[in-house]
């Protein structure tokens, strides 16, 4: 607006993409810059965020500090075969198949059967309907 001058007292972040998104340079979120400059923000910084953002991350992250989790094993897209090995050897009935990066609160599938098993594998993996990896709970 012109001849209007406000100033930014706070910020308050609130959305999954913006609080772990990397934008500038490595390891620094928008947040991070904005805090820099002395203006207070409610939110993680980028580090802090990946908890969030990486559901692999979070996984290893819980095993590295000795904080109760399930077990897991983590699945790139190349690995679909052994993704499905993995299911197939723990039981479909055991397992939570979570897409490892942001997806709107839509990537967690739980089948009740091995074939609902077998297409989240691939929606996951194959697909990447949700991002890049996968994880099996």
């Amino acid at each position: 607006m012109k001849g209007c001058s406000r100033r930014v007292s706070s910020v308050f972040g609130g959305i999954d993409a913006l609080l772990t998104q990397v934008v500038f340079l490595p390891n620094l979120s928008l947040f991070d810059l904005v805090e820099a400059v002395g203006i207070p923000v409610f939110g993680p910084t980028a580090l802090a965020a990946r908890i969030e953002g990486s559901k692999a991350f979070a996984k290893d992250f819980m095993a590295r500090n000795n904080i109760p989790t399930a077990s897991y094993r983590t699945f790139e897209s190349s690995q679909h075969k052994e993704a499905l090995q993995y299911v197939i050897d723990r039981g479909f009935q055991n397992i939570v198949l979570k897409a490892s990066g942001l997806a709107a609160g839509k990537g967690v599938l739980l089948p009740e059967t091995m074939e609902e098993a077998e297409s989240g594998l691939r929606k996951i993996l194959v697909d990447k309907a949700f991002g890049d990896a996968g994880i099996v709970h």
